[in-house]
């Protein structure tokens, strides 16, 4: 399942990126790097809500299998393994009474407020500068 997720996130990052007419992918290359904040800017507010409802999706479905996995587990007596990445969890617990135009404008006034760190992946952005000093609070 998350081979089936990290593909839809690909594939949402890929649409973002073809529909703006900037792929440029190196065969090395990660599919998060290509979302930089140059191709973000670029964007249209329909894509980037795209982008994000694509990022919440996959995420989404990652918490429902592990919310099965682990109702299973108990079931047959076991102890179930936890299969959520930091990521996700963070996510969740950072962003869960964020409305997601408010996430997109945390992104736009980020790369507005950084001019010189346009090539900085945006789900950098939305880890270091939006997730993790949220989590702070929470944890």
């Amino acid at each position: 399942m998350r081979k089936l997720c990290c593909l839809a996130l690909a594939l949402c990052l890929w649409a973002v990126c073809a529909e703006a007419g900037e792929v440029k992918t190196p065969a090395n290359s990660n599919a998060v790097d290509i979302l930089t904040g140059e191709l973000w800017q670029k964007s249209s507010p329909e894509e980037k809500r795209s982008f994000i409802f694509g990022v919440d999706t996959a995420v989404t479905v990652e918490y429902y299998v592990n919310d099965k996995v682990q109702e299973k587990a108990k079931k047959s007596g076991k102890k179930a393994k936890h299969t959520l990445s930091p990521f996700e969890r963070g996510w969740m617990k950072a962003l869960h009474e964020m409305p997601r135009k408010d996430l997109i404008a945390a992104i736009d006034a980020w790369y507005a407020e950084h001019p010189d760190k346009i090539e900085r992946p945006v789900m950098a952005v939305v880890w270091y500068e939006i997730i993790a000093p949220r989590l702070k609070g929470k944890e």
